[in-house]
């Protein structure tokens, strides 16, 4: 039993978004419950997934684990659904934040902030919440199929004031988004612990390869702004924050110290090598085990990502790809060469 939410969001924006948030959240729960307990390929690998993160965890203890996930992840699309028929007040209620001091002094002072991204929690709630509260959300979003789907999903979050930038094929995303950054005090998340190209940076998480994206960190060090992490996880809230809240679901946006960039302007923006983004993104990696490790169960990553459980022709063409842009960009910064 395979389920993808995305393909159901047309028709369930149309169902439940007049439902309340607190029924939403329920049938999200029970759906996910019932759908973590059937036998799947998509549950497998969350198993494993978790399981790498926790190797202290028994495979009885892993099944609740699986669970606890998909609840999760069905509270994250019902939770996305509803984004535009939640109030400023409400949203504000449902965010909790961690490290915010870490941030906003950069925000304050106009300039942006790039942040890696996780796929846990609720990432859509958070953009709402900073353009609300914070700083104005740019970020990037992949193309989507079938088209109403896609438009539908970008909508949603255009809706709540984030700004997006469509990574279709071809399009120069990174340039886009070193031209617009600059212009206002952007927070800009980016989701990076999936490598869809089998080009971005091997790193280690709790002891295993994987390839996660290069983009934060090669953001980051052209436009000399901080990178941090953000993680994202659910909570459970009640009394007079629930009551404004309109939902007993919230969660807690935790930001990490800053990990690197030019801001203190010790070097220009945008003199890095690639050693230097390959060692930014290893940074944000070494932040994300611990929340990661804590947390295993907000981590909604349905697809392989470990380089153990990647196609290895798929791998190593991506790798070649990779290297041969490694090639092409020295050959752009070595400069003429003396005869």
């Amino acid at each position: 039993m395979s389920i993808d939410p995305l393909r159901l969001l047309p028709a369930a924006t149309r169902v439940l978004g007049r439902v309340p948030a607190t029924v939403v959240d329920s049938l999200a729960g029970l759906a996910g419950t019932a759908i973590g307990a059937w036998p799947s390929t998509r549950n497998r690998r969350i198993a494993a997934h978790t399981g790498r993160l926790r190797p202290d965890l028994s495979r009885g203890q892993l099944r609740p684990a699986v669970r606890a996930n998909l609840r999760g992840y069905l509270r994250y699309f019902a939770e996305a659904i509803q984004l535009g028929a939640a109030s400023p007040d409400q949203i504000s209620a449902r965010v909790r934040t961690v490290g915010r001091h870490h941030v906003q002094p950069t925000l304050d002072s106009g300039r942006p902030v790039v942040a890696a991204l996780l796929h846990a929690g609720n990432w859509d709630l958070a953009g709402a919440w900073s353009c609300l509260e914070m700083a104005p959300v740019l970020t990037v979003a992949e193309r989507l199929h079938p088209d109403e789907l896609h438009e539908q999903f970008v909508s949603l979050r255009e809706d709540v004031g984030m700004t997006i930038v469509v990574a279709d094929e071809g399009r120069p995303v990174l340039r886009e988004l070193v031209e617009t950054a600059p212009t206002r005090p952007h927070l800009v998340p980016l989701l990076a612990d999936r490598d869809l190209g089998h080009t971005g940076v091997e790193v280690t998480l709790a002891g295993h390869q994987m390839l996660v994206g290069a983009g934060p960190a090669a953001l980051a060090l052209q436009i000399g702004a901080p990178l941090v992490l953000i993680g994202i996880r659910h909570e459970r809230i009640d009394g007079a924050r629930a009551r404004a809240a309109g939902t007993r679901s919230g969660i807690v946006v935790e930001f990490s110290r800053p990990l690197g960039g030019t801001e203190d302007g010790s070097r220009p923006a945008g003199s890095h090598t690639r050693a230097d983004v390959v060692d930014l993104t290893r940074a944000w990696v070494a932040e994300a085990e611990p929340f990661l490790r804590r947390h295993p169960e907000q981590w909604h990553m349905l697809q392989p990502v470990f380089t153990d459980d990647l196609d290895p022709e798929r791998l190593a063409a991506g790798r070649a790809r990779a290297a041969e842009r490694e090639a092409r960009d020295c050959d752009r910064t070595a400069g003429p060469v003396s005869t």
